[in-house]
């Protein structure tokens, strides 16, 4: 390619950026104002939020103020929205603004992991509306919650090794590569510590890429961890005091089997994808989707997660818990719907991670090296596969928003993997929860 065609393409990306980037700030901005956003009471967990990033101002910035304080999330997401107070005005509703732009940012910052022979209008429309329109995406980005500012550092970083993994030159890599992957990481685990999923899923592509050499990104994902530790001697622990005991490290299967419901909503129609190509995945690949199925079923079987028809318990909440709730009463029915649905929510998993490795939109065999969006759609099921797992790991409350940590690239797997009929009933779907979500938590006020 000449030097003025090169020029004329960085011109088209660059465009199509700045407008999909342009056409999200505008649909959130409207849904801003159909809820009446800037006079929004204080929603969810804002009013915990907010007394932070006050007391960073009224005490004008002293250290105190800006690592001791009482939380489950990482200093920088106070950090992000005290220093947009201190520019544009410290109102609610003027912080809320920084959600909005950051949500934006996001969905436009997942078109750097497209290909750009592949960034068409109806892609980039589609990456878009997917991400906007992902489980609690819109109405996080109305609120002072961590999510919106936390996916964009994480959409960032995967941007960043994903440009270092697939380039040819060693010395980006393996060792520039891995330099600004830990670095990122590190200011992604003092915002909050699910980032961790993405980084695993990072590593484990680097390895599959370089085999040993890939220690570089090992080095640096164990460097960017212990960075964490000042904050965690400092604490006392991974959180707040008031948190400790909800929120610490411990090993509870019951998170496992709810969150594979709780995942159904959104990765199901990879499940149905799987099944109308069983026979080109071949056998091995319909024998280890049904094997996930049963260890669902198990898992939901031996922990089943402890709803009850109180509606003040939120041990677990979101749609599918409110959904389960009815049945809490009536034990055999209760366990026997919630391993239906947790072994599809197992299936569907599994079928998630299959086809990113072995199949592709147009039916052909797809290689690791083969694409960009080949390589996005890897890392958009190792995500979620590793949050998955992960949740096991920490005792708390379950919520389904929490998922949206870990479905953050899963817009990229649809686009890549995903025939016409199938994503358009993607967008459709997401676009009806999402309504059904703004209304109930915001417009019904």
């Amino acid at each position: 390619m000449t030097e003025t065609g090169e020029q004329k393409g960085a011109f088209g990306l660059a465009a199509a950026w700045t407008a999909c980037a342009l056409g999200a700030l505008a649909l959130l901005g409207a849904v801003h104002l159909a809820v009446g956003g800037g006079a929004l009471p204080y929603t969810w967990d804002e009013r915990y939020a907010l007394a932070i990033v006050e007391r960073i101002w009224r005490a004008e910035w002293l250290v105190r103020s800006l690592l001791d304080y009482d939380d489950t999330k990482g200093p920088v997401f106070f950090w992000l929205y005290a220093g947009w107070g201190e520019l544009f005005g410290r109102d609610a509703a003027v912080l809320r603004w920084l959600s909005i732009l950051a949500t934006a940012l996001w969905t436009a910052t997942l078109l750097g992991l497209l290909d750009p022979s592949r960034q068409t209008a109806a892609r980039l429309a589609a990456v878009t509306l997917l991400a906007i329109t992902m489980p609690y995406a819109t109405v996080m980005s109305q609120l002072v919650m961590s999510e919106p500012t936390f996916l964009l550092g994480c959409s960032l970083t995967a941007v960043a090794a994903a440009a270092a993994l697939r380039s040819d030159d060693r010395r980006t890599r393996l060792v520039e590569g891995p330099i600004l992957f830990g670095l990122l990481l590190a200011v992604g685990l003092h915002h909050r510590i699910h980032v961790v999923a993405l980084a695993g899923a990072i590593v484990v592509l680097a390895m599959l890429r370089d085999r040993a050499q890939s220690w570089p990104w090992i080095a640096a994902m164990l460097l960017a961890g212990l960075s964490r530790l000042p904050l965690y001697l400092r604490w006392g622990g991974l959180v707040g005091e008031s948190f400790r005991d909800r929120y610490s490290i411990g090993l509870r299967f019951d998170s496992l089997s709810y969150l594979l419901a709780a995942l159904l909503p959104t990765i199901a129609l990879a499940l149905v994808m799987m099944v109308l190509r069983r026979r080109e995945m071949g056998a091995a690949a319909v024998r280890a989707v049904a094997a996930a199925a049963v260890v669902g079923a198990a898992l939901a079987l031996l922990a089943p997660p402890g709803i009850t028809s109180d509606l003040q318990d939120l041990r677990f909440a979101g749609p599918v818990a409110t959904a389960l709730r009815p049945l809490a009463d009536s034990p055999v029915l209760f366990r026997c719907v919630i391993m239906a649905l947790a072994a599809l929510g197992a299936a569907s998993l599994a079928s998630v991670v299959l086809l990113a490795w072995r199949g592709t939109a147009d039916g052909q065999a797809a290689l690791q090296s083969e694409s960009l969006s080949s390589f996005a759609a890897r890392l958009a099921a190792l995500t979620i596969l590793f949050g998955w797992m992960l949740s096991a790991l920490a005792s708390g409350d379950v919520y389904d928003r929490y998922l949206l940590a870990f479905t953050f690239l899963w817009p990229l797997w649809c686009v890549r993997l995903m025939p016409r009929p199938f994503l358009i009933a993607q967008v459709v779907w997401q676009a009806l929860v999402t309504g059904c979500q703004v209304w109930s938590a915001l417009g019904a006020r």
